[in-house]
């Protein structure tokens, strides 16, 4: 069962983690105020010396040297840990994702691979480009733009590979979107298009990384 918010969307891990984000979520327009909100606008929350001598109208404190530090290593060790459960939560679900054949899971746009010249993006790109060599398949990486419309808005579209002796377009795909649909829906009638997604790949006998 998945908890997730009702007003942001964010997931929590219980029904109770929910319940307070949901009580105190920003985008609740009937949100309460945290204890520390509360307690601070009735003046009776303890306050740290920053906020006391505002309150007196005194100079901001001055941080010691070692003040600084222990503050600075602090902040280096929360950065740390989000880092981490970001990392490992976005690991988690591209593995999900790639077992159910729905996502490529080297996230390809951000992986550049310069083959033979040619600026690939991800693991299943190369190997494409590989079985396409192997083959004897005359290929570039695509250039032509295509128009399509989504959300009301013009976009341009640019397949992944163009087949000459063929005269066809190819696109690797893992993880489908509204956008693809967009995409491909609009894609020129006149023209050939191949959308080749894991399983396709792996028809053709390329060995995908996962």
């Amino acid at each position: 069962m998945e908890f997730i918010c009702k007003y942001c969307g964010k997931e929590c891990k219980n029904s109770n983690s929910l319940h307070n984000h949901e009580r105190l979520c920003k985008l609740n327009p009937n949100r309460d105020e945290s204890s520390f909100v509360k307690y601070n606008k009735s003046g009776h929350a303890p306050a740290n010396q920053y906020i006391k001598a505002a309150q007196l109208g005194l100079p901001k404190p001055e941080l010691s040297d070692e003040a600084r530090k222990k503050l600075s290593e602090a902040t280096t060790r929360n950065n740390l840990a989000r880092s981490k459960e970001f990392n490992e939560k976005i690991s988690k679900t591209c593995l999900a994702k790639s077992k159910a054949g729905e996502w490529h899971v080297s996230l390809a746009k951000n992986l550049h691979t310069n083959y033979n010249g040619v600026d690939l993006h991800g693991s299943w790109e190369l190997a494409y480009a590989q079985y396409l060599d192997a083959n004897n398949i005359e290929w570039q990486r695509c250039k032509d733009r295509f128009e399509y419309i989504f959300e009301g808005k013009l976009h341009y579209y640019t397949p992944d590979f163009y087949l000459v002796t063929e005269n066809a377009y190819v696109e690797i795909k893992g993880y489908r979107t509204k956008k693809d649909l967009a995409k491909w829906s609009q894609f020129p009638q006149d023209k050939k298009l191949v959308v080749l997604k894991q399983k396709d790949l792996q028809a053709l006998g390329i060995t995908i990384k996962v």
